[in-house]
C-alpha cells in the first residue's frame, strides 16, 4: 500500500467514521450503562509459604516443601474440590503424592466439556519458607480460579483455593489475597507428617485441619498466602501525563494492538467528561471507554491536523503506531481539567484500547 493510497483510504474512512458514529451514537448512548471490561485478563499467582518450625513447631518434619501448583480457570458449573465433598482422583493423587497428572486430566476434561478455560500449572517450593509463581489468563466466560499444592511431607494434606472470583461482574480484580489454611483430602488416615500410608476406606469428605500437629494454641496458623495480581499491559500509553497551561506542550502517544491487528485502520478519540459509561461502537461487540462530548467532536473534525497528528491512520506490521497532540498555551481556568484519549480499530469496530488520562497543569 503506497502513500497516496494510504491518504485516500484515510479520507474515505474519516468520512465513513463521521457518518457511522453520528448515526449510531444517539441510540447506543441510551442503551449503554457502563464501559465494558476487557474480555480477558492476565494474572500472576504468587504463592508465599511461611510454614516453618517457627510458625508450626509441633513435630515439624524434615525437608518441608510443597508440590507443584496445579489447577485451572473455570465457570460456576464445576468445582474441582470443595470442603464437605469427596476428593476426586486428581485431588487424592495431588494431596497424597504431589502428582499433577490425574488432576491435569480432570482439568483438560472440563475444558473439553466447556466448563473450564485454561490449565494452571506452575512450580512448587523446594524448601519452605519460600515462594513460587505462575502466570495465566482468565476470561469472562471462565473467571474463577482453582489452584492447589500438597503439603509435604504429609499423609494427604494440602493448601489451595477453590473458585476464587477474579471478575466481580463489572471489572477485573486488581489483586486478590487468600490466606491458606491446611486441608485433609479425606483419603489417608495418617495423623502425623511422616505417617505411613493408611488408606481411608471408605474415604471421607475434604475437611479443614484444625488440630495437631498443625495446631498452635487454640488455632491453626495459615501456612502462607496466594496472591492473584492482575498484569495490565495498556495498549495506549503516552510520554507524559500532563500539559502545562502556561506554555502548551506536546503529548506523544504509542499505540499497540498486537500483531494480530497489523495494518488495520485506527482512530484516536478524546473526551473531557470521562470514561464511563463510554459508548458502544458500531456492531455492538466493543465499547470505547470515553464519553462522547464536545472534545470528541473537535478531535473527529480535526483528525490529522497539526493539533492531532496521526490520530487516524494504519497500524504497522507489528500492530503498532504513534501519534502526537500539540497544544498552544491555554487559559489558566483550564488548570485541573482532565482530558481522556483512547483508540479503536475500524472496519470492523472490533478493538478498543484503554483510556489514557492527560491533565492540564499550571
Amino acid at each position: 500500500m503506497n502513500k497516496t493510497t494510504n491518504i485516500n483510504a484515510i479520507k474515505i474512512f474519516t468520512g465513513v467514521l463521521l457518518f457511522t458514529l453520528s448515526a449510531v451514537l444517539p441510540w447506543n448512548w441510551a442503551q449503554s450503562n457502563a464501559c465494558a471490561a476487557e474480555e480477558s485478563a492476565v494474572y500472576k499467582l504468587t504463592f508465599d509459604a511461611v510454614w516453618s518450625a517457627q510458625t508450626h513447631p509441633t513435630s515439624f518434619p524434615p525437608n518441608p516443601h510443597f508440590s507443584g501448583l496445579i489447577g485451572g480457570t473455570h465457570n460456576s458449573s464445576i468445582a474441582f474440590w470443595e470442603v464437605g465433598s469427596l476428593a476426586s482422583n486428581g485431588i487424592e493423587k495431588m494431596a497424597e503424592t504431589g502428582s499433577k497428572t490425574t488432576l491435569i486430566a480432570e482439568v483438560n476434561a472440563a475444558i473439553n466439556g466447556g466448563n473450564a478455560g485454561a490449565l494452571i500449572s506452575g512450580p512448587g517450593i523446594g524448601l519452605s519458607p519460600g515462594s513460587a509463581n505462575v502466570t495465566f489468563t482468565a476470561t469472562k466466560t471462565f473467571p474463577l480460579a482453582t489452584v492447589v499444592t500438597m503439603i509435604a511431607p504429609s499423609p494427604d494434606w494440602f493448601v489451595g483455593v477453590s473458585g476464587v472470583e477474579l471478575f466481580n461482574g463489572q471489572v477485573w480484580e486488581d489483586e486478590v489475597v487468600v490466606s491458606l489454611q491446611p486441608f485433609d483430602s479425606g483419603t489417608d488416615s495418617g495423623m502425623n507428617y511422616t505417617s505411613g500410608n493408611l488408606d481411608t476406606q471408605p474415604p471421607v469428605a475434604i475437611f479443614e485441619i484444625t488440630g495437631l500437629p498443625l495446631q498452635v494454641g487454640p488455632t491453626v496458623p495459615p501456612l502462607g498466602t496466594f496472591t492473584f495480581t492482575r498484569i495490565f499491559e495498556p495498549s495506549l500509553v503516552s510520554d507524559t501525563d500532563t500539559i502545562p497551561a502556561s506554555t502548551g506542550g506536546t503529548v506523544n502517544f504509542s499505540l499497540d494492538a498486537g500483531p494480530t491487528n497489523r495494518l488495520r485502520n485506527y482512530v484516536i478519540l478524546g473526551s473531557v467528561t470521562g470514561t464511563s459509561p463510554g459508548f458502544p461502537l458500531p456492531g455492538g461487540t466493543t465499547t470505547l471507554c470515553l464519553n462522547w462530548d464536545a472534545l470528541t467532536e473537535i478531535v473527529v473534525k480535526q483528525l490529522n491536523t497539526p493539533v492531532f497528528q496521526n490520530f487516524h491512520s494504519f497500524l504497522d506490521i507489528s500492530g503498532q503506531a504513534s501519534a502526537q497532540m500539540n497544544s498552544v498555551p491555554l487559559d489558566s481556568s483550564l488548570v485541573g481539567v482532565k482530558l481522556y484519549f483512547a483508540f479503536c480499530l475500524i472496519d470492523p469496530f472490533s478493538f478498543a484500547s484503554n483510556p489514557k488520562e492527560i491533565e492540564i497543569v499550571p
